[in-house]
């Protein structure tokens, strides 16, 4: 429940935002270590970091000495970056928000720090991986050496009062949600899932750069539609779209590329394909039938001259 808690746009609308003045922020460029400091309530303040897309960049939890904690985070990246942040105590609570942080360009170090977060060494993607969930949804990349991962898809839309009950998502909240998410898309076709794609590694890190290769089980649903786009909705920002990604169908699959594992609206369409027109022939002999035909032709002249001679010949001589 706790990681729905960070990962799922539904959920980080429902606790209370507070001031975010307290969470200060420190980079330094020649490490590129990221300190996160300020003041929290409870014995432990969870500091997660998010990207643009609002996906899960990795997550650190810090003691509190005297109402105040510090974490640090080693982030190297090739080009400036833009990433939010979320602080709060060990239940979730009292949650502090820090938005468009600028990360600017750093080369870091390569150095031993145990388990690591996405981000805190320089990563060489060498290694081809396919991770397949139980309903025969999968999604392949490339990422680096010595790694496992697990494939997490959940289906957002038209849960029932049971599964919001279980998730903790206030229904009026939630339809409120996909009223929004319908608004956003409903010029682009109909809505058929909001999905979350997540790829984990096994010390519970997120991955989130791809390319990825995406092949999603297709529902009865559906099946009813030939024509298919993923498309990216800013939940947090008045349910901003990106460009629509199309996606093929391949049998019972919906398959295509995604740059960024993240939470995807799926709409369908109808579009008629266009009739097959046979192609217009003439039925002009070849050149090998018309000799054919000629000596055809020439035969039955000869045979026809023949059957002619025998028969005046035959008069002629009865005629005697």
């Amino acid at each position: 429940m706790k990681k729905l808690l960070y990962l799922t746009p539904l959920l980080l609308l429902a606790p209370m935002i507070v001031s975010a003045a307290d969470v200060n922020t420190n980079f330094n460029n020649e490490s590129c270590v990221l300190t996160v400091s300020g003041s929290q309530t409870g014995h432990d303040a969870t500091v997660s970091l998010f990207d643009d897309h609002n996906a899960d960049i990795g997550f650190k939890t810090g003691e509190i000495n005297n109402g105040s904690y510090s974490v640090e985070f080693v982030l190297g990246y090739e080009n400036e970056t833009i990433i939010n942040i979320t602080v709060s105590n060990e239940a979730g609570e009292n949650e502090k928000k820090l938005s468009n942080v600028v990360i600017p360009a750093c080369n870091a170090p390569v150095i031993d720090q145990g388990p690591q977060d996405p981000g805190q060494h320089e990563v060489v993607k060498d290694k081809d991986y396919a991770v397949t969930d139980d309903n025969g949804n999968s999604v392949s990349f490339k990422e680096e050496n010595g790694h496992t991962f697990k494939l997490n898809i959940m289906d957002f839309y038209g849960l029932n009062d049971v599964a919001l009950n279980d998730l903790g998502i206030p229904k009026d909240l939630y339809d409120a949600m996909f009223n929004g998410i319908n608004n956003a898309v409903k010029g682009e076709g109909t809505l058929l899932a909001f999905l979350q794609i997540e790829v984990e590694d096994e010390n519970g890190f997120l991955i989130h750069e791809g390319p990825f290769n995406i092949k999603i089980k297709m529902t009865d649903e559906m099946k009813k539609y030939n024509s298919f786009k993923f498309i990216y909705v800013d939940t947090n920002d008045n349910f901003k779209t990106q460009t629509p990604i199309e996606f093929k169908v391949n049998g019972e699959y919906l398959e295509g590329t995604l740059d960024h594992l993240s939470e995807y609206a799926v709409v369908g369409n109808v579009v008629e394909e266009a009739a097959d027109v046979a192609p217009t022939t003439t039925n002009n002999p070849k050149t090998g039938d018309s000799v054919l035909l000629y000596v055809g032709i020439l035969i039955l002249s000869v045979v026809g001259l023949i059957s002619t001679g025998l028969f005046l010949k035959k008069n002629n001589l009865n005629s005697k």
